[in-house]
C-alpha cells in the first residue's frame, strides 16, 4: 500500500513539473507561431489549417518541397 502511494506521488510530482513547464514556455510559444505567420503571411488560422493538414499526411500546402 505505501510503495502505491509513493509511486502515485512520485508520478503526480512529475506531471506537476510538466504542466508548470509548459505554462513557463507558452509566451515562447507564442512567440515562435507569430514569427512564423509573418514570415509565412498567414494568420493563425492558416497556419494551423497548414500544420494540421500536414500532421494529417496531407503533403499538399505551404510546405510543399
Amino acid at each position: 500500500m505505501e510503495k502505491d502511494s509513493i509511486c502515485r506521488q512520485q508520478e503526480d510530482d512529475k506531471n506537476d513539473n510538466l504542466v508548470s513547464k509548459h505554462i513557463r514556455f507558452q509566451p515562447v510559444y507564442a512567440a515562435l507561431i507569430d514569427r512564423a505567420c509573418v514570415d509565412l503571411k498567414l494568420t493563425r488560422r492558416e497556419l494551423l489549417e497548414e500544420c494540421l493538414k500536414r500532421s494529417l499526411g496531407d503533403p499538399s500546402g505551404i510546405f510543399d518541397d
